[in-house]
Order: C-alpha cells, then structure tokens, then sequence
C-alpha cells in the first residue's frame, strides 16, 4: 500500500532545484542562476548555497512573459573629461 504524504494532502508540490528549473524553462543552470541573482526568479534558500524554487512561482513567471531587459543607454553619458596631465575636470 502506498503511503501518503503530508504533502500530497495538503496539495503541496516539492521544491525544485536550479537544474529542474533549468529543464522546465529550456535553458541552462547558470541562467537560472543569473535570473535569480537579478532578482527576476525568487528563490527558497535552504542554507548556504541550496536554493530551491516553488514550481508556481517559476510558472508565474512564464505567465507574465518572462523577463524582459530594461532599456539602456547605448553610451552612459560622460560627466568627467581628462585634463591635460591625465587628471580629470569636472565638466
């Protein structure tokens, strides 16, 4: 006989882990990690090093398209200009 689990009642799915994330979405681990560090993916931290993700949350954001890049310049604009000996003046 099967035994059931505190969460499979409460409807509790587990935790995935960056490489699981990684298969759902199609795209590697260190993406995985890189979303999350922009703080585009939330993350579960279980200790130094172990995150892991709620499976509605990833799907929530697929949903919301994904992420999309903020708009940079192309060219930060200068506010500093070398001076004759290499020093800088402020403009």
């Amino acid at each position: 006989m099967a035994r059931t689990t505190l969460r499979q009642i409460a409807g509790i799915e587990p935790l995935w882990d960056a490489d699981a994330v990684a298969s759902f979405l199609g795209t590697t681990r260190q993406q995985v990690y890189d979303l999350t560090r922009q703080g585009v993916l939330r993350v579960v931290v279980l200790g130094s090093r172990q995150y892991r993700y709620e499976p509605q949350q990833v799907r929530a954001f697929i949903e919301t398209g994904g992420w999309k890049p903020s708009r940079v310049p192309a060219k930060p604009p200068r506010l500093f200009q070398l001076g004759p000996r290499g020093g800088s003046q402020k403009k």
